[in-house]
């Protein structure tokens, strides 16, 4: 039995098709759209490691992938970077100086966007297909470690597959 491989319309309409599944926050102004998968945080005060990206409204040209890490709990860390641990391998990804902080209601939340690069999307790839990964969160004075989800991982697997699948077609 012979494979039926996919034409390349075939393959911009199951991506296109995919990205629209995504939430989309568009900017009239700067006419680009941000993407990200549903199951990111809606909002900044809450714990989220998760990739999202630029691109214009109609999903034909995607591009600015970035990572967003978000800290969420009752005491300040003072984050000053994070270290991995990925199936009992160390990893970094970094983002030193580049965390920010606020607070309400007896809560706080830190949390970085990081531009991402060809290497660090390969380490969101390993960390993605993962059994267990883990972040910590390295404070001036204190740490606290986190698991990164199945659920997590799954969104970076998708937005990993979703820009891969559009930014082919359009090179």
């Amino acid at each position: 039995m012979v494979a039926r491989t996919d034409t390349k319309q075939e393959v911009k309409n199951k991506a296109l098709s995919r990205l629209q599944s995504l939430r989309k926050k568009c900017d009239d102004f700067k006419e680009t759209c941000f993407y990200r998968h549903p199951n990111s945080p809606s909002y900044i005060n809450m714990n989220g490691f998760f990739m999202y990206f630029g691109g214009n409204k109609e999903g034909t040209m995607v591009n600015n992938p970035r990572l967003a890490i978000q800290y969420y709990a009752d005491d300040w860390l003072f984050i000053e970077n994070v270290q991995l641990l990925v199936d009992g391998e160390k990893m970094s990804i970094y983002t030193s100086g580049e965390w920010e902080r606020d607070h309400d209601s007896g809560k706080i939340w830190e949390y970085c966007d990081i531009s991402l690069n060809d290497l660090t999307m390969d380490k969101l790839l390993i960390i993605a297909n993962s059994n267990t990964a883990r972040i910590r969160f390295n404070g001036s004075q204190y740490y606290k470690d986190k698991n990164i989800t199945l659920k997590q991982k799954k969104a970076l697997r998708d937005m990993l597959d979703i820009y891969d699948a559009i930014t082919s077609l359009s090179s």
